[in-house]
């Protein structure tokens, strides 16, 4: 049997992993004024699963649209501990990577974190933002 002849079985892909994505920490300090505890990561935005999907719907194509419709809250399954004022960096960065790799967002720039306080309607967590 020449090369030729041989019959490969199909290529299949294997789907990226929340731990394969690469991310750059672009955060200056770990410093936070969130009390002692645990707390989930957040950020609201475009789901990227779905932009094309929306896009393509539109009767006008050639309308420019308003894509914050389609945001949505992407929440980590990672909660981030944070004792005497310092939040733990690595658990910050794992759960950024889920965040990632649940909306599919190709930024890989985490540039800031925030803590945003309790109240009656919610808990306390951290609210991030991502850039490419």
């Amino acid at each position: 049997m020449t090369p030729l002849e041989l019959k490969l079985a199909p290529y299949k892909t294997q789907e990226e992993s929340a731990d394969d994505i690469y991310l750059m920490n672009e955060i200056d300090s770990n410093e936070t004024d969130a009390p002692d505890g645990k707390y989930y990561v957040a950020i609201y935005c475009l789901d990227h699963r779905t932009h094309d999907e929306y896009h393509d719907k539109l009767e006008d194509k050639n309308s420019v649209t308003d894509f914050r419709q389609f945001d949505k809250w992407f929440i980590s399954d990672t909660q981030v501990e944070v004792r005497s004022g310092w939040f733990h960096t690595e658990s910050l960065i794992k759960a950024t990577k889920e965040i990632l790799h649940k909306q599919k967002y190709w930024g890989r720039f985490l540039e800031s974190v925030s803590f945003v306080k309790p109240n009656e309607n919610r808990k306390g967590y951290f609210e991030i933002s991502v850039g490419s």
